[in-house]
Parts: structure tokens; sequence; C-alpha cells
């Protein structure tokens, strides 16, 4: 038995459908619009517990909610879109930003009626109000970032453990087979182990998951990604899916005239005729002891898938380089890149102040004028 070849081969397995599961969280989170509702969400507080309170003095011709609306409406929409859009596109393609960064903020604020109330309070009082509400920008960003990353590991975890028992993955019986059947596990790893070479990007965390499809191609782009992927894993000879313990549904004809018999021994008596397949025969089955054992089975793959993707291919990836070194066909590290020099150049506005107060200055009306003499008496021709 070779230990580290069976733990390179459930790695690399763990990373296939660690991969799925993201495929399907990726999938949803778009189909949602989960980051563009969590974006606005952030805004409201953004309004409600620190802009209101600081233009309410100053703010004019304008009530507070319409100040509101209109404020929301200025930063949480792509200006790529039109304003108005049918109800149909908005399901399918939603015309709302998923972030921004500070200085987008203040540069968009200038064109709110809320910025230009911070405007007529004088550069010293912009100056603190923006610094202070970069702060308040970066602490309910960082809420809002926490409670995004809380409920995308909750549902990786539920669609972990849905994975888990979809593919009927009994996690000790997959790693005894590969522990003690040699040829399976070098059959999985030279199936999977381009998934964690060293050409192989490093895949996303649950916490990252926006694909670069546009939302209305997610449904149809998450099935075919999928599919891959399980293709990855059909026909190995794992021990896996329906035709395994406890349901039992049969695949591989018997040698003779008897009847079909699963591939797993357990799921034949002892005069080798097939379990019954039915509903309540596979319920009746789950509720004995060896079914206790299963169901923890299958939700120990759970959590283990739930794990992440970037974890199972870290791993495979260093298993991957311990079995070169006990070849004997390791190979140096290639050395890191260099960083490349900054470009010169001007820069653009480096602070939320000057990115305010630059938005703020080019939507002010531009005032021409007269050239005078150095006694006070316009020059001629200058304009008036």
């Amino acid at each position: 038995m070779n230990w580290l070849t069976a733990a390179l081969a459930f790695s690399l397995i763990m990373l296939v459908l660690a991969t799925i599961v993201t495929i399907v969280l990726e999938t949803g989170y778009q189909l949602l619009s989960t980051r563009e509702r969590g974006f606005r969400l952030m805004m409201e507080r953004m309004f409600d517990d620190v802009l209101s309170h600081r233009i309410a003095p100053t703010l004019q011709g304008i009530s507070m909610e319409d100040a509101r609306r209109q404020f929301l409406a200025v930063v949480t929409h792509n200006q790529a879109y039109s304003e108005k859009t049918s109800w149909l596109r908005a399901i399918a393609q939603s015309a709302d930003l998923k972030s921004m960064t500070m200085l987008q903020f203040a540069e968009r604020l200038a064109d709110t009626h809320a910025g230009r109330a911070i405007a007529s309070n004088g550069a010293a009082r912009v100056e603190t109000v923006i610094n202070d509400l970069a702060l308040k920008f970066d602490r309910i960003g960082q809420g809002a970032s926490q409670r995004f990353q809380g409920q995308a590991h909750f549902w990786c975890l539920l669609v972990s453990l849905l994975c888990a028992f979809a593919v009927n993955l009994d996690a000790v019986v997959v790693f005894k087979s590969l522990l003690h059947n040699d040829t399976l596990a070098t059959s999985v790893v030279d199936r999977l182990q381009g998934l964690a070479g060293d050409d192989a990007p490093r895949p996303k965390s649950t916490d990252e998951v926006i694909a670069a499809a546009s939302p209305q191609d997610a449904a149809k782009a998450g099935a075919a990604r999928v599919q891959l992927e399980l293709a990855r894993i059909a026909d190995s000879g794992l021990p896996i899916a329906s035709e395994y313990w406890p349901v039992c549904m049969p695949k591989v004809a018997a040698s003779g005239a008897g009847p079909a018999l699963s591939r797993d021994p357990r799921c034949a008596d002892a005069g080798r005729q097939p379990l019954a397949t039915g509903v309540g025969a596979i319920v009746t089955r789950i509720f004995t002891f060896g079914g206790l054992q299963w169901f923890l089975s299958v939700c120990l793959a759970g959590l283990l898938i739930g794990l992440g993707a970037p974890f199972w291919f870290d791993l495979a990836r260093s298993l991957t380089r311990g079995a070169r070194v006990r070849g004997g066909t390791g190979q140096p590290e290639p050395p890191p890149a260099a960083p490349a020099a900054a470009s010169g150049g001007n820069s653009p506005p480096r602070t939320p102040v000057d990115a305010f107060t630059n938005a703020i200055a080019a939507a002010r009306p531009i005032v021409r004028r007269a050239l005078l003499t150095p006694d006070g008496r316009p020059y001629r021709g200058a304009a008036a």
C-alpha cells in the first residue's frame, strides 16, 4: 500500500467535487445578484447611519428621502447601462454595481445632493467629513464583507453536503479503496493530476465566486462546467454513485443467466442475490448500524469538500511535489519574477479628499474673467 499515492488521489477527488460546489455557488450568486444586493445594502447603511446626520443642517432644495433615493441611484448604478431597462433584462442582467473603492465612492458622492451639501461647508470642513467617511466606508465595508463570507461559507457547507450525498461519496470506503488498490489510486492520479500541476491556476475560494460569464449565461455555462468536472471522475472505478451501498442500483450484469449485480459486494446477500432497490428497502438499510456509519462517513465527505477548492488544490500540489521528491524527480522551484517598475506620468487622485474636491470643481460652471492691465483696465480684445 502507498499512503502518499492514496492521499494524493483522495485530495484530487475532493478538488474535483469542491470545484463543482464552487461552480454551483458561482451560478447561484450570479442569477440571484447576491453581490449587487449586498452592495446596495451597504450603501443604504452608509447613508442612513453616517451621511444623513452630516448633511441635515446644509441640505437645501430637496427632502432627505429624495436625497437618499438620488444618492443610491448614483452610487449603485452601473453607468455603462441606461437608466431604464426592461424588467426581463433587469432579471437576466443586473445594471447595479457589485463593489467600488473609496476613491470611486468619493467621486460619485460629488454628483449627489448629499455631496453638494458637504461641499457647501468650506474646504476645511470638507476634508474632515470626507476623511471621516473614508473610515466609516472601510468599517461598513468590512462588516458587509464579513457577512457575505459567513453566508458564502454556510452555503458552501450546505451544497458540499448535498454534493456528497448526490454522488454517494462514502469517505471512509473511498479512502480504503484507494489505500488497498494501488491500481485504482494510480489511475485516479494519472487522470486528475493535471488539476494541481505546475501550470494549473489556483481555484477561487467560496467568497470570491464571481465568474467572468454574464449572468444570463450563468446557468448554461455552470451546467456545462459541472458536467466537465463530473466527467473527470466518471468510469474511474471509484466506489461512488448509486451502484454502491446503500442504493445498490445494479449496472453490471452477472455472469451466466443470473440477475444483474452491483460491483459493491455489500449489495448482494449470502446467496449472491442482489438486494432490493426500492425506496423502502433503501430506507431500511439506512436505518441500521451500517447505515449510521454510512451516513456519518458521507457527512464527513461533505465537510471535507466544504474546506474548499483552494485547500485541496494546495494539498494536492504539496503531495505531488512530495511524490516527486520521493521518486527522485524533484525539480528546483523557479525564481520569483521581479516586480514591474512603476510607470511614470501624471497620477490620478490618491486620496478620497482629492477625488471629491476634483469632482466638485469639475462640476462647477466655468467663470470667464477679464484680463486686466496693471492700472485696472481690461486689455483690448479680452473676454468680458
